[in-house]
């Protein structure tokens, strides 16, 4: 299977869960109800919102995930109608948010789901009839300050939608729910999180300038990076993000930040990680094998390991 493939239908299938069991949350709790109803609407809206909802985003990105993991040829379609299906439901979120006030949780989700599936569908293989797939290709920067300019926009989106618009979400749903936050953490946060930015910033240097591309598979360094933070951990990014993730928790005292770092890291760990070292070891061979046995994943191992790897 080519790298990519997997990616694009583990998370179509992944968002076709998580909405079937967002929808079932819904329907249980009568306070989560009450937080995603729009204000000065009827309860009974949400359930006819349930229903185009369950068909065109929930079994849509199930189905379409399926046609892609089994690479039917109307996958690429399918892919195209769901980006559509998402983009319609955003807006829909986004004039009840305008017209009716409050709504903003739902907005933000499917704002980001928004980006993703058509993310996946602009990225998809033109020249391949038979499924969606996100392109691994290389991006050859013509200097390094083209390459990490270019690294720079993919941290403001990424960081845009994963450390502010979803944690407002969900920071939002808390107080809805009545969930009571934790406090006296703040400053701490604030700490954790400046520091992880300069790990994920130094990280997105050493992908640029040595790399000459970004950490972005369908932008790819075409030069193995093993400098910077690279010299003692394989994912610093990843490590960076997951630890401005605690850092927005412990600032603003959400509970529920906590599964959501919790699983951002599983689903790198076991969906994306996989994926990117099986592109990796594709087009960098020996190299990129002898650099995984020196090199961690996620412990960072710092003595001797610039002499391993033979970099002065």
């Amino acid at each position: 299977m080519k790298p990519g493939t997997r990616l694009t239908w583990l998370y179509l299938l992944t968002q076709g869960v998580s909405g079937f069991l967002w929808w079932f949350w819904i329907a249980l709790d009568t306070a989560a109800r009450a937080v995603f109803t729009p204000e000065g609407m009827a309860d009974g809206i949400i359930g006819a919102l349930a229903i185009p909802d369950m068909i065109l985003f929930v079994f849509g990105s199930l189905f379409t995930g399926l046609a892609c993991a089994i690479r039917w040829k109307i996958g690429k379609g399918l892919l195209w109608m769901l980006s559509g299906a998402v983009v319609y439901a955003t807006l829909l979120c986004f004039g009840f948010h305008i017209q009716f006030g409050g709504y903003l949780p739902p907005t933000l989700v499917m704002f980001a789901s928004s980006v993703c599936t058509v993310f996946i569908a602009c990225t998809s293989r033109p020249d391949d009839p038979i499924y969606p797939v996100i392109r691994f290709r290389e991006f050859h920067a013509r200097n390094p300050f083209q390459a990490f300019k270019r690294t720079l926009f993919q941290i403001v989106v990424f960081w845009s939608v994963f450390l502010l618009l979803l944690p407002t979400a969900i920071a939002y749903i808390e107080r809805g729910i009545g969930i009571r936050g934790f406090e006296g953490f703040s400053g701490l946060g604030i700490v954790i999180f400046l520091l992880a930015s300069c790990l994920g910033l130094s990280s997105a240097w050493a992908m640029s300038s040595y790399g000459q591309g970004t950490p972005l598979p369908t932008e790819a360094a075409p030069m193995l990076v093993s400098r910077g933070p690279y010299r003692f951990v394989r994912n610093p990014m990843v490590i960076g993000g997951l630890m401005q993730g605690i850092g927005v928790m412990l600032f603003t005292g959400s509970w529920l930040m906590l599964p959501y770092i919790l699983l951002g890291g599983i689903y790198w760990q076991f969906c994306v990680c996989p994926v990117e070292e099986q592109d990796l070891l594709m087009r960098f061979g020996d190299e990129y094998e002898s650099y995984q046995k020196r090199v961690r994943c996620w412990i960072p191992r710092f003595h001797r390991v610039a002499m391993s790897l033979g970099e002065s």
